[in-house]
């Protein structure tokens, strides 16, 4: 479920609270939130990797352990996407 969905869904169960007379939920706390757009999360996880590694290991429940990677193995790596680029690559 998405925030519009929850924030549309909050509203009708609001609107069937005040039909029977019960509190309505505060909706600023579902309808208030402000989503980033896919570019605003790419650049937070490019500048802050780690922080996002370690958050996603959290939430999967696995043990935090970041890679180590050598200089080799990212230009192997690189390489092996990219192909020959002068002179990383040759």
């Amino acid at each position: 479920m998405d925030v519009k969905d929850a924030c549309d869904t909050l509203k009708d169960l609001n609107e069937m609270s005040r039909t029977v007379g019960a509190e309505p939920e505060d909706e600023s706390k579902v309808c208030g939130v402000r989503v980033p757009t896919q570019e605003e999360l790419a650049a937070t996880a490019a500048n802050n990797w780690k922080s996002a590694y370690q958050s996603a290991a959290e939430a999967l429940g696995r043990p935090i352990i970041l890679p180590k990677v050598s200089w080799d193995d990212l230009k192997k790596q690189a390489c092996a996407m990219a192909g020959t680029v002068s002179p990383i690559c040759p």
